[in-house]
């Protein structure tokens, strides 16, 4: 046994005999992986590790289009698109004169509603003016009360 933290070399016949012990695990470990190498190749087990082909397919490519084609293309891109400019144009014309439609009925209601609110006035403004004239006839009528009462009670007295 070779001391691990010896201070003197070690004897050529231990180093030897630790030179064989590397060497037949060396062996050994070779000949455990020939049997695995082995087994695997008689259970088809080798072919798993195998990279498979790629998932993705290789096809030709596609013809390319003609000058004549794209033109076509583009000329029905730009038809699409200024057909529904048009289309568009017109919803904004139908959205605005249904604003002013509404603007316009929201106008007739607003001076509907100012000229019954002036009649209203109007008419309270009536209402208090003969509340006031019946108030100047009762102030007037309690006024003088007090003085046909004496006047009455100076005439009892003399009966």
């Amino acid at each position: 046994m070779i001391p691990l933290f010896a201070q003197t070399t070690p004897s050529p016949a231990a180093v030897a005999s630790f030179v064989n012990v590397v060497e037949v695990a060396a062996w050994l470990a070779v000949a455990f992986a020939a049997v695995v190498v082995a087994w695997r190749q008689m259970t088809g087990k080798s072919e798993e590790t195998r990279i498979s082909p790629s998932p993705l397919e290789v096809k030709q490519h596609a013809r390319l289009a003609k000058w004549e084609e794209l033109e076509t293309v583009k000329a029905e891109a730009h038809g699409r698109i200024s057909r529904e400019r048009k289309e568009i144009d017109a919803a904004i014309v139908r959205v605005e004169q249904q604003q002013r439609a509404l603007g316009l009925r929201i106008d007739d209601d607003l001076r509907e509603i100012r000229d019954a609110m002036q009649a209203n006035n109007e008419a309270a403004e009536k209402r208090v003016e003969r509340i006031n004239a019946r108030l100047d006839n009762l102030n007037t009528v309690v006024t003088d009360l007090p003085g046909r009462i004496v006047g009455l009670i100076d005439g009892a007295k003399h009966l």
